[in-house]
């Protein structure tokens, strides 16, 4: 995968549920080096859109407790929900993800 990331600090993840396993996330911190120019928290978003694919997080967040449930929609049609996180997941620390 090829990454084109701008200078700063990002946390990658990643989501495992191997056959007769325990689903496993992991997590890495990743130094970008360059000229380094800190930009404002982008504003709460609990709705993400990928071409015609969009989650949204439905309920709230609680630090400590699992997260709600996901809407997922596909060309504007309700597809279902899951709780926990989506794979792939790249955002700076502190952040929410970029959309």
């Amino acid at each position: 995968m090829d990454l084109n990331l701008t200078p700063g600090t990002w946390r990658v993840f990643t989501d495992f549920k191997a056959t007769g396993a325990d689903a496993l996330t992991l997590g890495a911190d990743l130094a970008v080096d360059g000229d380094y120019q800190p930009a404002s928290p982008a504003a709460e978003n609990r709705t993400a859109t990928v071409g015609d694919y969009e989650v949204t997080l439905e309920g709230d967040l609680t630090a400590g407790a699992d997260a709600k449930p996901h809407a997922h929609r596909q060309q504007g049609r309700r597809t279902g929900h899951r709780s926990g996180a989506l794979p792939g997941r790249l955002r700076p620390p502190g952040r929410a993800a970029r959309r």
